[in-house]
């Protein structure tokens, strides 16, 4: 009995010892199912995203832990976005064609748990451009509509595969109605412009750059559709509009011909330094394939003998499509005013250069080559130097001077080459001498017809006459200048009065001038004085020529009423509270009506509506205001004036002024949407970054809401004290003290007040 008991004792007991054994091993298993379920799963910091085509983005892995023994990233469509590991917490994402697609990140833990994130990504194809196609444009460029009558206008977005919608706006609703298939209906007469926008939503389509604009006149029933229109005259007026723009010629990389019909008025369309005035437009457009074209630069312009030709030259390379617009403020020589004219054209220059010759200057040392356009000589080789007649050699301090490259001295219009030639030694001057330059090319990439290209050319040191006087007149108030027939190499002396002698200077930029600076007492001469000058030198002269020998006598006019031209600004900057006005500053006050004359001022690329002049004790601001929004980005922009004269006859017109000024841009911040966050949180959102200090008020039953503002990036955010009455409107005012802009210290542009009914 005792035996049963102690073997029963001694189970007892061995249970008691294996048991926890089994219940430790069930215990750790069911520890290790739990370790699989984590507390905080790993996750993408996004769970969604859309994005265009090549566009990338970064997503990242939280709460990874640090057991992790495996991170696999990879997208289930490597057609429609593709994944680049940057580390194991993080990789880029590209879109790559329009779909959808998940990207994965496949994570496995040492104790063999995996975890799966994944983000819905969304990649869609932009709108490249957007065309108003069925548009039936009469010769001015009008789409005529009839009061009553409607037209479905139809645009094609490019490429065809792209989701984006048009939408369409028009600026005036006075004139006619919109519909939103794009159906226009005409209600009076008057021009209005329609506007197709490429966007993904209506929203989007407030900022889209994608857009396509023509424009329509609404007329009556009377009007006559062989009549030209000019903005705010009647339909009957058939005496308006009589000159037409005949043709439009790419003449090179950098230069546009276009014929009129009429001869043309140079004043209309040409200013100072030959600048185009505003009457002539060049813009930059996308092509199809959403690239932008070369900026033009400065442009400028020349008319032909006839004046029916303009040549526009640009400072830049012309390449891509472009807007040309040339405006009813051109006019012919008899007074006709232009028919507005604006085309887009595609503007590519594959023709090749020629070279057209070789002139020697006065000196007879110089010999400058000439070629049919603008050229890259960035890469020429000059080579092959020799005598050109056979039999003869030349020494080698010539082959020296005519094979090196950096003797040769390009143009400022790049159209020619010169070389000096003054080192040659006399054994060889006036021998026909060649040398063939290689790798000549236009502007626009165009190898030269008949490259490489052989030059002949020699000195020319014959004798020559002396140069003869021409005329002899005071110039400015310390200045007599004499002209000359011929280049002038000595200046010589000038006498006044049998007195005062005055050695001259050779004018710097025309050679055949000599200017004469006088004294403080010659200066104060009135009337007509007896001038003597002689002793001057032209080139390569006969020494039996003695006529300059002596002195040759002239009674010159010193009277300086009006002689002086007016002093140039002193300074010119853009306005410190409005980046559409310049402020030009003179030391002088200044002529009214010369200052105020808007085509006096020009800024290519810019239009200016308005010049308005201050004038106060000694001095004179003209403030330009340019089109808002005309100035696109912050940038150097170049400014000419010309034609201001001094107030009350003190100065005659300023000599011709150019300088380089920097210009923020001016377009103003837009408001593009305004919603409601319950419960107590209005989100105002703009189409670019701002500052400033926002006040506003939200007014609901009497009350205002407002508890704070804040700004950040491109919002507004307003908190509100309480929660406002749902379904009740709410309006939206900005105070006296609110104050918004961006970067560029542009206001904003659009009126603030707003309804708002709030819905949770």
């Amino acid at each position: 009995m005792k035996k049963r008991i102690l073997k029963g004792i001694t189970l007892m007991i061995t249970l008691l010892l294996v048991l926890p054994m089994f219940s430790l091993g069930n215990s750790t298993t069911a520890e290790a199912k739990t370790n699989k379920k984590y507390n905080q799963r790993p996750t993408f910091s996004m769970t969604q995203k859309t994005i265009s085509e090549d566009e990338t983005f970064t997503i990242s892995l939280e709460n990874l832990g640090s057991q992790v023994k495996k991170v696999y990233w990879y997208s289930q469509n490597k057609k429609v976005a593709t994944v680049k590991v940057k580390d194991k917490k993080s990789a880029t994402i590209t879109g790559k064609r329009q779909g959808t697609v998940f990207i994965k990140c496949k994570i496995t833990y040492k104790n063999g748990a995996v975890v799966t994130p994944s983000c819905k990504v969304k990649v869609y194809t932009k709108a490249i451009s957007i065309k108003i196609h069925n548009g039936k444009l009469n010769n001015q460029g009008f789409h005529i509509l009839e009061e009553g009558d409607k037209f479905n206008f139809n645009a094609k977005i490019t490429p065809g595969n792209s989701n984006y919608k048009t939408y369409w706006f028009i600026d005036n609703n006075y004139v006619a109605r919109l519909y939103s298939d794009g159906t226009v209906k005409g209600l009076k007469e008057g021009v209005v412009r329609l506007t197709a926008v490429a966007a993904r939503s209506s929203e989007e389509a407030k900022t889209s750059t994608v857009r396509d604009t023509i424009t329509i006149l609404v007329v009556n029933d009377d009007y006559d559709y062989d009549d030209d229109y000019e903005y705010g005259d009647d339909y009957d007026d058939d005496d308006v509009v009589k000159v037409n723009v005949t043709n439009i010629t790419l003449k090179e990389a950098t230069k546009i011909d276009v014929a009129f019909d009429r001869a043309i008025d140079k004043n209309t369309v040409i200013g100072a330094n030959i600048a185009l005035l505003n009457s002539v437009i060049i813009t930059p457009r996308w092509d199809s394939q959403g690239n932008i074209a070369n900026a033009p630069g400065v442009l400028t312009g020349t008319l032909s003998e006839d004046g029916k030709t303009l040549s526009i030259q640009s400072s830049y390379v012309l390449k891509g499509v472009y807007e040309i617009r040339l405006t009813s403020s051109i006019k012919s020589v008899d007074g006709k005013v232009l028919k507005e004219f604006v085309k887009e054209y595609s503007v590519y220059d594959t023709k090749k250069p020629k070279y057209e010759g070789v002139d020697l200057d006065n000196t007879g040392l110089i010999a400058t080559f000439k070629f049919s356009e603008a050229m890259d000589f960035t890469n020429m080789i000059v080579a092959d130097g020799k005598a050109a007649t056979g039999g003869q050699t030349l020494e080698q301090t010539t082959l020296n001077i005519i094979n090196t490259r950096s003797n040769y001295v390009t143009s400022s219009d790049r159209r020619s080459l010169s070389i000096n030639l003054v080192g040659i030694p006399q054994s060889d001057r006036n021998k026909l001498l060649s040398v063939r330059l290689y790798n000549l090319k236009d502007l626009a990439g165009n190898i030269i017809e008949g490259d490489p290209v052989t030059v002949t050319f020699k000195t020319n040191t014959a004798y020559q006459s002396q140069a003869k006087i021409q005329r002899v007149e005071r110039t400015d108030y310390y200045y007599l200048t004499v002209t000359f027939d011929k280049p002038i190499k000595t200046a010589g002396m000038l006498v006044i009065n049998n007195l005062e002698g005055i050695k001259g200077v050779v004018d710097t930029g025309n050679n055949t001038k000599v200017n004469y600076k006088l004294s403080e007492a010659a200066a104060k001469l009135k009337g007509y004085q007896r001038v003597s000058v002689g002793y001057w030198d032209g080139y390569n002269v006969d020494p039996n020529d003695k006529y300059s020998d002596t002195l040759q006598g002239y009674n010159v006019n010193f009277d300086t009423n009006n002689l002086l031209p007016l002093p140039a600004p002193v300074s010119i900057l853009q306005d410190k509270e409005d980046n559409s006005i310049i402020n030009v500053q003179f030391n002088n006050m200044l002529d009214k009506a010369s200052a105020e004359k808007i085509n006096n001022y020009i800024i290519p690329g810019l239009i200016i509506t308005a010049a308005e002049l201050n004038n106060s004790t000694n001095s004179g601001v003209v403030k330009l205001k340019v089109q808002a929004g005309s100035i696109a980005v912050t940038q150097n922009y170049q400014i000419s004036i010309t034609g201001v004269k001094g107030y009350n006859n003190s100065f005659k017109e300023m000599n011709s002024f150019q300088t380089v000024i920097t210009l923020k841009e001016n377009r103003a911040p837009e408001l593009v949407s305004y919603t409601y966050y319950y419960p107590i949180s209005i989100m105002l959102v703009f189409n670019e970054t701002i500052t400033g200090t926002p006040s506003f008020k939200v007014m609901q039953n009497n009350a205002d809401l407002v508890l704070s503002t804040s700004i950040n990036d491109k919002t507004i955010l307003i908190n509100l004290k309480a929660t406002p009455e749902m379904g009740k409107y709410m309006e939206l005012l900005p105070t006296e003290t609110n104050k918004i802009m961006d970067l560029a210290g542009n206001k904003t542009g659009s009126v603030l007040n707003r309804y708002i009914i709030p819905a949770n």
